[in-house]
């Protein structure tokens, strides 16, 4: 599942996941998260009905959010510091500049291994490097040869903060079940 037509059929119905039914995690993320946002420009991909953008993104400056699926965009909830937009955050069109913190929540494991390779050789060829990149998800990478730095465990929220973002060198990962 990877195109936009996928997406708004799963989004046909609303929540199709019941990301509004969890406000514990929607607490811990933002415990998490808030340091690495605070005051800071936000690339949030994968979006969605942007649930989690409101929950997690309060203390951010401004908040850039995309989903592949123009259903769930529509359903996105009005913030004073967000902009909604339906793009899939795999166009060479989409830039991480300017960004302070990129966040990829609750959709890297929706990318096949070549399309996530693919992801961060677009990100590690930005000219100005975020201060954070930030994931989150219940299931595991596809690609654990990216991300098993940043979590071996279902179920639990993983903040990283990349030092050095062309080469991914220096990560340090807080995880915390939920």
């Amino acid at each position: 599942m990877r195109t936009a037509a996928d997406f708004d059929g799963v989004y046909a119905k609303p929540d199709p996941w019941g990301v509004a039914q969890e406000p514990r995690r929607d607490r811990t993320l933002a415990r998490i998260i808030a340091p690495y946002v605070e005051g800071k420009t936000v690339l949030d991909l994968g979006c969605g009905e942007g649930h989690l953008t409101a929950a997690v993104f309060q203390s951010a400056a401004w908040v850039t959010a995309i989903d592949i699926s123009q259903v769930a965009i529509q359903r996105t909830p009005r913030l004073a510091n967000a902009r909604f937009a339906a793009t899939d955050f795999m166009s060479p069109d989409v830039s991480f500049e300017g960004q302070d913190v990129i966040t990829a929540l609750e959709c890297l494991y929706y990318l096949s291994p070549e399309e996530l390779e693919a992801f961060f050789r677009h990100a590690r060829h930005v000219g100005h490097a975020p201060s954070s990149a930030l994931t989150a998800g219940e299931r595991p990478a596809p690609s654990p040869m990216h991300l098993r730095r940043v979590s071996r465990t279902r179920k639990s929220v993983v903040a990283t903060q990349v030092a050095d973002w062309p080469t991914r060198a220096a990560i340090s990962s807080t995880a915390m079940p939920l």
